[in-house]
């Protein structure tokens, strides 16, 4: 299956791009891994189709871990459908797969190892992943790695204690009413959110 037949639209990479653009469930340290892609899907979900990747670390902290990488190809926002477009070409790239005259499959990074960089915004307790491709980007696994963000471990422990039966009633009433409030404000910006790792 091409790219193009998911997208409903030609996908051909550019030439500018191609010079250089920029275990357990626990959240992941800020910093840089190396993955090997393991497998791709074309899923369903509420509101379009997206294509799924399945990563697993193999080299960095959480070596190890899966990730799972999704780009919405179909989506009621067409701004999400774009974002998708440009991040899989980057993902592509970081994967070493990256001819601007061909017709991409979307199993063509399957087999293949990337340098992805774990970031969080202050807005989502879910991880992004920026796929690193060429120059300035540093394609190494260096071993420098930041804290998890506050938010992001409180809202980590807090599921755990849920999960354990250890958070008290009110606590984990608000709790969850402030995640579906997040959740329902990701969806109407459009965003389509990632478990984490496992």
């Amino acid at each position: 299956m091409y790219l193009d037949e998911l997208f409903g639209a030609p996908v051909q990479f550019s030439e500018e791009n191609l010079a250089g653009a920029g275990g357990g469930f626990a959240p992941l340290e800020i910093g840089n891994v190396r993955v090997s892609v393991d497998s791709v899907e074309p899923k369903e979900f509420q509101g379009g189709r997206k294509i799924s990747y399945t990563a697993t670390i193999i080299e960095g902290k959480g070596a190890g871990r899966k990730l799972w990488l999704d780009f919405s190809v179909q989506h009621t926002n067409p701004k999400v459908v774009e974002i998708a477009l440009q991040e899989i070409e980057r993902f592509f790239m970081a994967a070493g797969v990256h001819n601007p005259n061909s017709r991409p499959q979307i199993d063509a990074p399957v087999g293949r190892t990337a340098v992805i960089r774990v970031t969080y915004n202050d807005k989502s307790t879910f991880p992004n992943y920026r796929y690193l491709t060429g120059a300035g980007a540093p394609l190494v696994v260096d071993g420098n790695y930041l804290p998890v963000p506050k938010h992001v471990m409180d809202d980590y422990e807090r599921k755990q204690a849920e999960r354990e039966g250890a958070a008290p009633q009110g606590q984990a009433q608000q709790a969850g009413m402030a995640q579906v409030g997040a959740q329902a404000g990701m969806a109407q910006a459009g965003h389509q959110q990632m478990p984490w790792g496992q």
